[in-house]
């Protein structure tokens, strides 16, 4: 399992949860660890699993770095050796006719589907298509198990909303998955926030156009509603802290904050942003928190999951040499 870009650290990705681009139909990548080795606070080096210590192994499997240093993981592997699918790139001026039509057509799909939808401002880098360099799209994305044919048809009502700039859907092999959201590769600073959504009405669209949309001036470079539910919204086998399992979709935003007013404008837009769709919002995924506070972050957990979870962190770490979402 990995996450939207294959090259994200294996350990920091599951222990937050780990959500993937076919995580509609296998769930969190936290939901596969069978076992894990771990340095507490104490120093004690320990071999976790569901009998050996099954508390750390609930806690570390969605409460990320708070309880020691994870030195190594097992997994229970999913065999998928190809998939449908990639992203296909809009004009931005098509925005509100894209991101209605998503609302109205992915929650429809079924758990071998999974899709976000992005509003991005492109800088003009020669690496980028010509077609990209430079403009505020939208960019759909879409990872199908079906046959090729199947995720044709899924994708057609999508297609039809508007012309695309650049059609990227095919037939992949797995190995090509970050074909599907094309993230940058090269290392740059970020401001970035994220919450969950109970559901995603007209309103709360609308309300992203608003804040994030192409006449908003916004200098967020990147706005994503992503698909949650099927697999991700079911317990693991061995159940976990992950956190975010209620939601009908996440939302996800972040900036570049390079200059003194960018590191000024770009928090207080998505600031803005999730005080636009607070209504709607419940929670959020840890690994998608970015610069949340710690008691943002806590929130993200029902009480009973947040309780145990501080209960376990004032016994293996009471002086607080780790940090993390879990406070003490």
């Amino acid at each position: 399992m990995c996450g939207s870009s294959s090259g994200v650290g294996v350990v920091g990705f599951t222990t937050g949860g780990g959500l993937g681009p076919l995580g509609r139909r296998h769930g969190f990548a936290a939901d596969h660890v069978t076992r894990f080795g771990i340095v507490t606070a104490d120093g004690v080096v320990r071999t976790v699993d569901a009998g050996s210590e099954p508390d750390l192994f609930w806690a570390v499997r969605g409460g990320r770095e708070s309880f020691g240093i994870v030195t190594w993981m097992e997994f229970g592997l999913v065999e998928q050796p190809r998939f449908h699918g990639g992203g296909i790139f809009f004009d931005g001026g098509d925005a509100p006719r894209l991101l209605h039509a998503w609302r109205e057509w992915a929650p429809g799909l079924g758990e071998d589907t999974s899709t976000s939808i992005a509003l991005l401002a492109l800088p003009p880098d020669p690496a980028l298509p010509p077609e990209l360099r430079g403009r505020f799209v939208v960019h759909l994305r879409l990872a199908h198990l079906g046959a090729a044919a199947e995720g044709e048809a899924l994708l057609a009502p999508m297609r039809a909303a508007a012309v695309p700039l650049l059609d990227g859907v095919g037939e992949l092999p797995w190995a090509a998955v970050d074909a599907v959201h094309s993230d940058p590769t090269d290392p740059m600073p970020v401001w970035d926030r994220g919450a969950v959504l109970d559901t995603l009405p007209a309103d709360a669209v609308d309300a992203v156009l608003t804040e994030s949309g192409p006449d908003s001036s916004s200098p967020l470079v990147l706005v994503e509603l992503r698909l949650l539910g099927g697999a991700l919204a079911r317990p693991a086998t061995v159940p976990n802290a992950v956190a975010g399992r209620h939601g009908a979709v996440s939302l996800y935003c972040l900036g570049v904050p390079a200059g003194p007013e960018a590191a000024v404008q770009v928090p207080a837009r998505a600031a803005a942003l999730l005080d636009a769709v607070a209504p709607w919002t419940r929670g959020g995924l840890v690994n998608l928190a970015g610069q949340a506070a710690p008691d943002t972050v806590a929130g993200y957990w029902d009480d009973d999951t947040r309780l145990r979870l501080a209960a376990l962190k004032r016994r293996v770490d009471p002086a607080g040499v780790f940090g993390g979402p879990v406070t003490a």
